[in-house]
């Protein structure tokens, strides 16, 4: 297989603990540079999860339940990721299936 990035950077990520994978994730779904993707550590510690505030919660449900905004919209206006966002829906219970 031939690689997308130049074997000095590969070299670099490896050295640096961080495989091709990670890499490729980083620069081809993150949007980073490749710079940093092959320099920037990996995050194995979780404690740096961004928590959610009260005011977060009550534009969330606000938004959600009444505004009828969509998970993309409310992610981008609280500048979270979609995943966080609908995490965060499912974990609050607003989300609700229809049977």
């Amino acid at each position: 297989m031939k690689n997308k990035y130049p074997e000095w950077a590969i070299k670099k990520a490896e050295s640096n603990g961080i495989s091709y994978a990670v890499v490729n994730n980083r620069v081809g779904n993150c949007g980073w540079a490749l710079e940093r993707a092959i320099t920037e550590p990996l995050h194995m510690n979780k404690s740096y999860k961004k928590h959610w505030t009260k005011e977060e919660e009550k534009y969330l449900e606000q938004a959600f339940e009444v505004d009828k905004k969509t998970s993309n919209e409310i992610a981008e206006n609280l500048n979270r990721s979609i995943y966080s966002v609908r995490g965060k829906i499912a974990n609050m219970g607003l989300f609700k299936y229809e049977i």
